[in-house]
């Protein structure tokens, strides 16, 4: 991220990373490249981590229920192991957005 801000790109006004290390490490090239967040760029992240919440500032992000999946997960591959799962099966979830510094609210 900082090589590609050395280039003085045109950047949007929001971006959104592919998890929490990512955007936290982003957020840190803008920083050091003297743009202020939120204020000249908002920030999301995904996954909650607990590192979302220390940073400055405190990253907005996305947060999913990853116990739940990793217990589905188990239970799945149980079923699979023991010749009991012989259909697919498509599991969606309901992620919470955990609104913090990082990004602007909307009205």
């Amino acid at each position: 991220m900082s090589s590609y801000l050395d280039t003085k790109p045109q950047l949007p006004t929001a971006f959104f990373a592919d998890n929490d290390i990512i955007a936290v490490s982003c957020m840190r090239a803008l920083k050091e490249h003297g743009y202020r967040l939120p204020d000249d760029i908002s920030f999301v992240g995904f996954d909650d981590m607990p590192l979302s919440y220390v940073v400055s500032p405190k990253l907005t992000t996305i947060q999913v229920p990853k116990e739940a999946f990793g217990q589905r997960a188990v239970t799945r591959l149980s079923e699979k192991i023991k010749g009991k799962d012989d259909i697919s099966l498509k599991i969606s979830v309901n992620p919470t957005l955990v609104i913090r510094d990082s990004s602007k609210q909307l009205i």
